[in-house]
This record gives structure tokens, sequence and C-alpha cells, in this order.
């Protein structure tokens, strides 16, 4: 089972970035970077920050938080330096091959496939979490007010049996009735929501490196608390692409500005600022309301002050952590998983054991762990997940310009546009 246990008198200074490498959505060198990565990361492995508990997949989850750390910096010593050597020497193909890729759209060399409707991009320039699910949930939501009939395209990176992935599950319930196609050719996908969901605009979820379907609206997503994945490319850092591709996309939002220090904010707004000449979009994703497996709810006041045990396996687990510390929870133990890990019965098993040897009376995850773990309860202690909604601090005149703008283009009467929600 892909788990660690951080006890929480774990130093919060701590970097609060938790990512695991993800591959490049659109370029092949990543998938060369990550074999350099596992490897150099098996050779740097010299020793253990977190106390975690057994099972024969803990080697995996333990490769993650040690690739971390080594292309952190916060790694020291003769391995962990061979290592970000290596790291480094293989960030050179996949640095070149996505620079290729971007010049190549750039001039025209690559063809880009226009839909037959109006569609919006929300992504980033990093591997990992940066709050796109809840954007893209955000943006569809903000669309349908405005009398379009949205359609969702994702890849569905690490589907399940059924075909569906978590992200997908989660937008389902974020988005009810809207149509979500899922599939790595994103232009056929486009086609199907089209004329099989009868969708007049198109959200593409992680779409900013998928340049070969068009778009009217790109939006990339900026996380406040690890805007530049180390400052590094693939797999050395975290970066997807250099951050002066966010030139290209027509707003930056600068997320979870409500975790962040004002001074950390303003360092990384004028960053944003120096790239594309024009200041972000900040947001925040607070926690809503608790919601169950079995779509029954709870209020977030019976939290503060509440002894729980909770997990994650998402793409900023720390983030997760700050939101329930934000709650008031006491948190007796917190475990990390791998990002969208598919939690099977093993890992439900242990999980409960844990919650009964801890004595905890609650349990609580992300709305992502929710829909694949699907219980109510770890053996008889209830398991709650924080739904979080996202609230515009800065810049909604903006976003909702841009979303008048992409409503304006469907080939239909939209009806007067309501304001975007702040709050």
């Amino acid at each position: 089972m892909k788990i660690r246990r951080i006890e929480p008198t774990v130093s919060r200074d701590r970097r609060t970035d938790d990512r695991p490498l993800v591959e490049s959505d659109a370029l092949g060198p990543g998938r060369t970077g990550q074999s350099a990565a596992r490897a150099a990361v098996t050779a740097g492995r010299t020793r253990r920050t977190t106390r975690r508990t057994s099972g024969t997949d803990d080697c995996l989850a333990m490769d993650q938080q040690a690739y971390r750390e080594i292309v952190s910096g916060d790694r020291r010593g003769l391995l962990p330096s061979a290592a970000r050597l290596g790291l480094s020497l293989a960030s050179i193909p996949y640095a070149t091959g996505s620079r290729l890729n971007g010049w190549l759209y750039d001039v025209g060399l690559k063809a880009t496939t226009a839909a037959e409707v109006p569609v919006v991009s929300v992504g980033n320039v990093v591997a990992g979490g940066t709050g796109k699910t809840p954007v893209v949930a955000h943006v569809v939501n903000q669309l349908s007010n405005r009398g379009c009939r949205p359609a969702i395209l994702s890849r569905g990176y690490k589907a399940g049996p059924d075909g569906t992935n978590d992200e997908k599950r989660v937008l389902d319930l974020l988005c009810r009735g809207v149509p979500h196609v899922q599939g790595q050719d994103r232009v056929s996908a486009a086609g199907k929501a089209v004329r099989e969901k009868n969708a007049n605009v198109l959200v593409l979820d992680d779409g900013f490196q998928h340049r070969r379907l068009g778009r009217d609206l790109d939006i990339a997503l900026v996380d406040a608390l690890e805007p530049w994945g180390f400052g590094r490319m693939l797999p050395r850092g975290l970066l997807r692409e250099p951050r002066t591709a966010l030139r290209r996309a027509d707003l930056v939002l600068l997320t979870r500005v409500d975790q962040s220090e004002e001074s950390q904010r303003a360092a990384v707004r004028r960053e944003i600022e120096s790239v594309t000449g024009r200041p972000p979009v900040e947001v925040a994703f607070p926690p809503k309301v608790l919601v169950n497996a079995a779509g029954a709810t709870s209020t977030l006041d019976s939290l503060r002050g509440a002894p729980a045990v909770a997990f994650c396996g998402v793409g900023n687990p720390a983030a997760f952590r700050r939101s329930l510390e934000s709650l008031g929870v006491r948190l007796l133990a917190f475990f990390e998983f791998e990002d969208h890990h598919a939690f099977g019965p093993d890992d439900v098993r242990r999980l409960t054991e844990q919650v009964a040897e801890l004595d905890a009376p609650l349990v609580l995850c992300t709305e992502k762990d929710l829909v694949k773990v699907r219980e109510e309860n770890l053996g008889d202690v209830p398991l709650w997940a924080v739904r979080i909604g996202v609230s515009v601090r800065e810049g909604a005149q903006r976003l909702d310009e841009q979303l008048d703008r992409v409503a304006g283009l469907v080939n239909e009467p939209i009806p007067t546009t309501p304001t975007t929600a702040v709050g």
C-alpha cells in the first residue's frame, strides 16, 4: 500500500508542496525523465524523515517522498547530490522536447485543430495539484449559469476499470448533469461531446500543454504555496514548461492565496506580472461542507476541536492538511497516498485498523478520495470528505469578462450574465 504516516508533531515549516511526479500530458520526454527520476531516487534513498506503516508497497511512496527531498535540496550528502546531477542530465532532453514542441506550435509547423464550439482550457505549468478540479467545476457552472450547455474534456489519467478516474467522479458531483468525455485524443473527444452530448461549449481539464486542440480562453493556474516546481524542468524539478509559457495564457489564476503569506503572494504576483504583463486573478479554495459516500452533508462547525484521523491521495496533501488545521481539527494522524491512488480493499482494511488503533471518533479525507473509497464508515467510525469551493479574492471582474466573451461566442442567444460569486 502506497502510504506514509505523518504524526501531528511534524514541523509545519517543512515544504508544503508534497506532490509526486506526474508525467507530462503532451510531451514524450517526460517518460524518460520519470525513469531517470526513479533510478536517481533509489540511489539517493539514505534516510527516512517520517514514520510509515508497514507494507510491501511502501517503497513506492518512499520513492516519491525521497524524490521531493532530493529535487528540493532538502536531502544532503553525496548520494543525493549525485542523484540531482543525474536528474539534471535527464532534464536536458525533456526541456529540449518541451521547448521544441512549443516552438513548433508557435510558428505553425504543428497544427492546431479548432473545435466546432468555443473551448476553455484550464491547466498549469507544473506537475501536480494546483486546484484544477475545483476551478474546472467553477468555470463549468458559471458557463451553465450563462445559458450555455458545457461539456468537460479530460485525459482520464489513471482511469479505473470503469473507464473513469477520481477527477471525473468528483466533477460529476460538482457539475451534475454535465457530460464528461475522457480520452487521450482530446480532438476526438471534442467532436464526440458536440455531436453526441449536444454541448455548445467545452471545458478542457489540464489542457495547457495539449495545444493540438484550439481554445478560445486559456487559463493557467499557479499555486501560491509552490509556484514554480522547485525552479527546474522535469525530472530535476516539477516544471512541465518554462514559466515564460504563461505568456500564452489569457488569464493566470494564483491559487491557494488564503494559505500563503502576503509577502510570498506578492513575490509570486510580481513574477507573474513580469512574464505576462498582467496581474493574476487570486483564488482561494475554502472548505464548504462535509459530505459522505451516501450523499449526506454536515456542517463544518462540528470539526472545531474534534480529534480525527485524516488521509488523502492528492497532488498537494499539505494543502489539505492546512485546510483541516484551519478548521480547528485536532489531527491524531495524517496519512498520505500517492496522487490518484486507487484505493483497494487492503487499503481500506489497513486504514480501518489504524483508525481503531488510534481510537479515533472521526475520519476525514478529500472528495477525490471519497469517490474511490466509497464507504460511509471505516469500521464503526464515520468517514467524511471536505468539499471545497472557489472564492475569487481579486480579479473577479476580469474572470467574468472572459467568461462573458466565451458565452457570447456560442451560436445561440445567451441571457444576461450573472456576476461571478465571490466567497
